[in-house]
């Protein structure tokens, strides 16, 4: 508990709770299991657990989502645009799963998660998660 304050991470778990029985039926497993190992960062097993349930997630609605779009005859330059914003989100399950592991000792395996990190990195905010990646490959 990176704030110090345990009731404010208490809060944010029962939140997390609240969110998972009030979304019944829609699909945002992904989004869930990120917010779920943001919030268990002080667990390294957990956070490492939640982290590739949400890279499997994401990857899977990127599938589909790409799959749809080209269905739908979306030119690239739209289909990127459309597609980025989930591309962000795997880049950022990487990230959150190589400090799992680099928390774990796993070096190999977290230089891996990060590298990856940087493979899907685009987007806006790609500038300051690539410094940071790039901080913790060292």
């Amino acid at each position: 508990v990176r704030a110090g304050n345990k009731a404010l991470f208490t809060e944010g778990q029962e939140l997390i709770k609240s969110i998972e029985l009030a979304a019944e039926g829609l699909d945002i497993a992904p989004e869930l299991s990120m917010s779920k190992a943001i919030s268990l960062s002080h667990d390294s097993l957990l956070t490492e657990q939640h982290a590739r349930v949400a890279i499997t997630g994401f990857k899977t609605k990127l599938q589909n989502r790409v799959e749809k779009l080209r269905k739908d005859k979306i030119e690239d330059d739209e289909l990127i645009l459309k597609i980025s914003p989930l591309i962000d989100e795997i880049s950022h399950a990487f990230s959150l799963l190589g400090t799992a592991l680099l928390n774990q000792n796993k070096i190999p395996k977290a230089l891996k998660a990060y590298s990856q990190s940087l493979e899907y990195q685009m987007g806006s905010s790609s500038g300051v998660n690539q410094g940071q990646t790039l901080h913790q490959l060292g």
